[in-house]
């Protein structure tokens, strides 16, 4: 008797599936639907394979007492790919219990190939049940392998009194090797589905980091080292992906003292607080040039264990922009006051050269003096409230008189009540 080692041989097999499970699924993944009938064809006729060949490789009960595990593999196949590799891999089967190769035609030939046929649909029922194999747990491991037991006892009570009293010696092992194999190697099945749609999201991940237009940074926040990173941050720093990966993120930061202490306070506050932002952090190109970075931190937990997320992006551009504008806006507003003082001192200063003129050339009697001498006084207590104005200024009110020329409105811009009538720009 030869039991252990066809029991060794079986498990080997199934192992084997698991295998050839893995390789598939890494060339056929789950989840591109385009080639979900390929990967169902594959995996049905490998999976067939693996049935034949336990279907050789019978498990001796004593002498002369034969099993195999042949339904396993199909019920398997049909649980987590769905009915159509199910039935392939059990009409593979069944084509090899027809042929006779090893058995023989006898009256359990029909029930044997009924049996895997049914198997194959069975599992592909529970497929369905299951929502995919990506969904398949104990429940509908367990519940398919009490379906296929009974299909299996059927089929040996439909092949007579033979049939019957055969069952009676190997119900036992059969229910052991049809629960055992089902539920364990489902199990399998399941955490290698369970790796693909995780390498998957992955990749997924991968992609979508790598195509985001900001510099972003996932950091152990016990060790500060680089746990992944992406393209952007890798043209941020100059440093290749792979150099990043384990890398301290403080070997980063500029050697300055001054500008690193900012870098500094910024990973520090988002580890403390959970969250931060920095507006203007200090840093070099590629080519040493100085150039500014926005930043925001974030501190999430996944799993159970805490990450910090840094999100970068070059704002030097941004703030050369704003510098611009701050810049043109202050000239415009020169440029306005400049109008302005010229068009106020202009006016009186014209009055007071003009009677000044006049009394230095026309002889004037000295009754008419008087007057001229008031006039450019006047003038001159006017020129010197203007210029008092122009010190008081607070705020800055256009006069749109002349649209092609706007100036300041030096008397309302210099007004300290801002509710006073007329004040409308």
């Amino acid at each position: 008797m030869e039991t252990p080692g066809h029991l060794i041989e079986n498990a080997g097999l199934l192992i084997l599936g698991l295998l050839v499970y893995s390789y598939v699924g890494r060339w056929l993944p789950s989840h591109r639907p385009e080639r979900r009938l390929l990967r169902q064809l594959v995996l049905g006729l490998l999976f067939g394979a693996i049935t034949m060949i336990m279907m050789i490789e019978r498990i001796e009960i004593r002498d002369g007492l034969f099993i195999d595990a042949r339904w396993v593999p199909v019920a398997l196949v049909g649980l987590f790919e769905g009915t159509t590799a199910g039935l392939i891999s059990g009409v593979i089967g069944a084509a090899y219990r027809i042929w006779g190769w090893g058995w023989g035609w006898g009256a359990g030939a029909l029930p044997g190939v009924v049996s895997l046929l049914l198997t194959g649909l069975a599992a592909g029922l529970a497929h369905r049940w299951a929502g995919g194999g990506e969904r398949v747990g104990w429940r509908h491991t367990l519940s398919l392998s009490a379906v296929v037991c009974l299909i299996v006892a059927g089929a040996y009570l439909s092949a007579g009194d033979y049939g019957a009293r055969l069952l009676a010696h190997v119900w036992w092992v059969l229910l052991l090797t049809i629960v055992l194999g089902i539920t364990l190697v489902g199990s399998m099945l399941r955490d290698q589905i369970e790796r693909e749609r995780l390498l998957e999201e992955r990749a997924r991940f991968r992609a979508v980091l790598d195509e985001a237009t900001d510099a972003i940074r996932i950091v152990d926040p016990d060790t500060l080292r680089i746990l992944e990173t992406n393209r952007r941050d890798s043209e941020l720093t100059g440093v290749s992906r792979e150099a990043l990966i384990g890398r301290r993120v403080d070997d980063l930061w500029p050697r300055d003292p001054a500008t690193r202490a900012a870098h500094e306070a910024f990973v520090g506050q988002t580890l403390e607080k959970g969250e931060a932002t920095s507006d203007a952090l200090p840093h070099r190109t590629r080519a040493g040039k100085p150039s500014y970075l926005g930043g925001t931190g974030r501190v999430v937990e996944y799993g159970g264990k805490r990450f910090a997320v840094f999100i970068f992006r070059d704002i030097t551009d941004r703030l050369n922009a704003e510098e611009a504008r701050r810049e043109a806006e202050a000239m415009k507003a020169i440029t306005e006051l400049a109008r302005a003082t010229a068009h106020e001192i202009n006016n009186p200063l014209t009055a007071l050269i003009g009677n000044l003129e006049l009394l230095r050339t026309h002889g004037l009697a000295e009754s008419e003096k008087p007057k001229w001498v008031d006039v450019a006084v006047d003038m001159g207590f006017r020129i010197r409230d203007i210029v008092a104005r122009l010190m008081r200024i607070t705020r800055r009110e256009v006069d749109r008189g002349i649209p092609e020329m706007p100036m300041l409105d030096i008397r309302r811009s210099s007004d300290p009540d801002p509710d006073r009538p007329g004040q409308g720009d």
